[in-house]
C-alpha cells in the first residue's frame, strides 16, 4: 500500500479513534455539568424562603330565600324538637357551612305567620327556631352588618347569622331595587364582597369587574328560577336551586340489610333487645311499640345453619314489644286460615289475630292488598263468632251527590263500596264451589264456535245448526247462572256480616263487638276548620267494647310536593294521633297481588310526574 501525506492508514485510523475518544470524554463532562448544576439549583431553590400564599377561606357560605326555609324547615337545626330530622340528601351539604338569613326574608316569615295555612305554622316554625340560637349572639349592631360574629348551631361546624343591607349601599348599584328578591339577591351580593374584603356601606363605588369574577365560596339557595335568573344577570351572584329528599311517612316496618353478627345474635338467642338493635345499627332511630323489622342478610351463603333464605319463613320477620323493649318473631300469623304469600302480609295477619291489637294502620299502593286481606279476615272472624258485625265508615259520601242516585240508602251507597264487593267477588272465585264451576264451564266452551256461525266441523263430524244453537244457549245459561250465583252470595255476606256507615251520621254511636273499616283514608282532607277536624276524630273513635278498627291508605295518592296536603289529611292526622301506642299497629305492604302491569306503574309513576311537571 503506497504511503499518504500525513502517515500511515493505521496512524490515521488511531488519530480519528482518540478523537471520538476525546468528544465522547468532553459531552460526558458536560452534562455532568449541566445535571450538577440542576442539583444545585434545585438545593437553591429549596433553600430559599417560600413565598406566602394567601389561604383562601374554604367555609362555604349560603344565603337562603323565604321559599328554602318553608320548604325544608329542618335547615335551621333543632335538637331540643322531636320533630327535627336532618335534611335528607340536601344538595348542597350545609353541616360545615355558614348560613345567612337576609333580614328581608325574616321580614316575610314574620308576615307569614300570621296566615292559618301550613305556611303559617312551617314560618312560626322557623321562627321559634330561630329565637332558641339567638340568646347565643354576642356581637353588636357592627358585626351583624360585617357578619363577623355568626352564632354557632350546633350542627358540626355550622353558623348562623342574620344580615342586613346597610341602607347607603343600594345608593352605589348600578340598578334599582323594588321588590324583595331584588333585597336577598343584594345581600347575597353584599356577603359576596365582604368575603373579599370590600366596603359596604356605600362608601366605595361599586366594582362592575366584580360581577365577572363571581365567588363560588357564596351563593344564593333560592327554589325561584326568577330570582335565579336576576342574581346570576344582573348582580354577577352565584344561585342555585337547593335540592332535598322528603322522608318516608311513618309505615310501621323497617326492612334492614343487617350485619352477620347481628343476625346470627338474633337467631340464637329469638330475640333482640332494643339495646343490642342500636348498638349493632346506631344510625337508626329509636323503636316504636309494635313496630315491625324484617332483617336480611346480603348474600344468602352468609345465613346461618337451619335457617331457610326463602319466602314464605318469617322467623327473621319480628315485632317490637314495648313494654319489655325487646324484638320478638311474629307468631299471630298462624291463627289465619290462608298462608301469607309475603312478609309484608305476614306481618297483617299477625297484627289482626293479635287481641291486644285495636287499632291497624295498613298502607301501600293498590293492589297490595289491604282492603281484600282484611275483608276475608274480618268475614270469618264474623261468621266464627267472634265478631258480630263488620262497619265500614265510608270517607267519600259528603263529596258524592248520593241523592241523584235512585233507591234506598244502601243503593245511594252502593258506589262508596264497590271496592269491598270486589274483594269479596276475588275470594269466592278463589274457594273450591266456583273454582268447579268455571272448570265445567271452561270443558263445556272449550273450541268455542263463533255466534254469527254456529256450524262448524267437530272431531270429523258436522254439526247441526240446532244443535248448535242449544248447545250455544245453554252455554250462556249456565254463564248467567254463575253470575247470578255469584251475586247473590256476595249479596248474602253483606246482608249477614256488614254495615255501611257514611261518617256524617255516626256522631254518638257506638259499634261493640265490631270490626270497623275506615277505608282510604287519605282521601279525608283537613281544613281550617272545626267540622272536619270534628269529622276525622268521630271517625276514629266509633269503636268500643271488643273492637278493632283497621285504617287503610295510600301515601302515594298524596301530592308530596304539595305540603299542605301532605299535612292535612286523615290519614297524616290519624298517624300523628296514634303512633307510639301499644294498641296500634302499623303495616306498610309493598309486593303488589294484580299483574305485571301495576307494578310497572308505580314503579314509573314517580319519575314520569316528575318529567312532566305534574305534582
Amino acid at each position: 500500500m503506497p504511503i499518504k501525506k500525513g502517515g500511515t492508514v493505521d496512524t490515521r485510523k488511531e488519530k480519528r479513534i482518540s478523537r471520538r475518544e476525546q468528544r465522547q470524554k468532553l459531552q460526558m463532562e458536560i452534562d455532568g455539568v449541566l445535571e450538577s448544576k440542576e442539583e444545585i439549583k434545585e438545593e437553591v431553590e429549596e433553600q430559599k424562603p417560600k413565598k406566602k400564599v394567601r389561604k383562601i377561606d374554604k367555609t362555604k357560605i349560603f344565603v337562603l330565600d323565604t321559599n328554602v326555609l318553608l320548604s325544608c324547615p329542618d335547615i335551621i337545626y333543632d335538637p331540643m324538637d322531636p320533630e327535627w330530622r336532618k335534611p335528607l340528601n340536601f344538595d348542597p351539604n350545609l353541616d360545615d357551612a355558614h348560613l345567612v338569613i337576609p333580614s328581608v326574608v325574616h321580614d316575610e316569615l314574620e308576615g307569614i305567620k300570621k296566615g292559618h295555612d301550613w305556611r303559617a305554622r312551617t314560618a312560626s316554625l322557623v321562627l321559634k327556631r330561630l329565637a332558641k340560637l339567638m340568646p347565643y349572639y354576642n356581637g353588636s349592631l357592627e358585626d351583624s352588618l360585617n357578619l363577623s360574629s355568626p352564632v354557632k348551631t350546633g350542627l358540626g361546624n355550622q353558623m348562623l347569622s342574620i344580615l342586613s343591607v346597610h341602607k347607603n349601599f343600594p345608593n352605589v348599584l348600578p340598578i334599582r331595587i323594588t321588590d324583595n328578591d331584588g333585597w336577598v339577591a343584594a345581600t347575597a351580593l353584599v356577603v359576596n364582597l365582604l368575603h373579599k374584603g370590600k366596603k359596604v356601606d356605600g362608601t366605595e363605588p361599586f366594582d362592575l369587574s366584580l360581577v365577572k369574577s363571581r365567588d363560588s365560596y357564596v351563593a344564593l339557595l333560592t327554589k325561584d328560577n326568577g330570582l335565579i335568573v336576576k342574581a346570576c344577570a344582573r348582580l354577577g351572584v352565584f344561585a342555585y336551586e337547593c335540592t332535598f329528599d322528603n322522608y318516608l311517612e311513618f309505615t310501621g316496618c323497617r326492612d334492614l340489610t343487617v350485619s352477620k353478627e347481628m343476625f346470627i345474635h338474633f337467631f340464637r338467642d329469638e330475640a333482640l333487645s332494643e339495646e343490642d338493635f342500636l348498638a349493632y345499627m346506631p344510625e337508626q332511630l329509636p323503636l316504636v311499640p309494635n313496630e315491625y323489622v324484617i332483617l336480611k342478610l346480603e348474600k344468602e351463603e352468609d345465613y346461618p345453619k337451619g335457617f331457610k333464605a326463602t319466602e314464605g319463613y318469617f322467623k327473621n320477620v319480628l315485632r317490637f314489644d314495648g313494654k319489655s323493649k325487646t324484638l320478638y318473631p311474629i307468631k299471630y300469623w298462624r291463627n289465619e286460615k290462608t298462608y301469607p304469600p309475603n312478609n309484608g302480609i305476614a306481618t297483617y295477619y299477625d297484627a289482626l289475630n293479635d287481641d291486644t291489637i285495636e287499632t291497624i294502620v295498613a298502607t301501600g299502593d293498590g293492589g297490595v292488598g289491604k282492603t281484600f286481606t282484611a275483608l276475608i279476615h274480618a268475614i270469618h272472624k264474623v261468621d266464627g263468632g267472634e265478631y258480630q258485625r263488620i262497619v265500614i265508615i265510608t270517607t267519600l259520601s259528603s263529596k258524592l251527590d248520593c241523592g241523584a242516585i235512585p233507591g234506598k240508602l244502601e243503593d245511594k251507597l252502593n258506589p262508596l263500596i264497590l271496592n269491598c264487593k270486589d274483594a269479596i267477588r276475588s275470594y269466592l272465585e278463589s274457594t273450591q264451589k266456583y273454582k268447579e264451576i268455571r272448570k265445567n264451564l271452561k270443558k263445556r266452551n272449550k273450541g268455542e264456535f263463533d255466534e254469527e256461525d254456529l256450524t262448524y266441523e267437530r272431531k270429523g263430524g258436522k254439526k247441526r245448526k240446532a244443535d248448535a244453537g242449544k248447545e250455544y244457549a245453554q252455554s250462556m245459561e249456565e254463564k248467567s247462572s254463575y253470575e247470578e250465583s255469584i251475586n247473590k252470595d256476595i249479596d248474602a255476606i253483606f246482608k249477614r256480616c256488614f254495615e255501611i256507615a257514611p261518617y256524617e251520621t255516626i256522631q254518638g254511636r257506638n259499634f261493640n263487638n265490631s270490626i270497623v273499616f275506615l277505608d282510604e283514608l287519605q282521601r279525608v282532607s283537613l281544613k281550617n276548620d272545626n267540622d272536619s277536624l270534628n269529622n276525622i276524630v268521630t271517625m276514629l273513635t266509633r269503636s268500643a267494647q271488643n273492637s278493632k278498627m283497621i285504617i287503610t291508605g295510600d301515601y302515594s295518592q298524596i301530592p308530596r310536593n304539595n305540603p299542605e296536603k301532605k299535612m292535612l289529611n286523615g290519614l297524616n292526622f290519624a298517624t300523628r294521633l296514634l303512633k307510639g301506642s301499644d294498641t296500634t299497629a302499623f303495616i306498610h305492604l309493598t309486593d303488589n297481588l294484580r299483574n305485571h302491569t301495576t307494578s310497572l306503574v308505580f314503579e314509573n309513576l314517580a319519575r314520569v310526574k316528575e318529567e312532566l311537571g305534574l305534582y
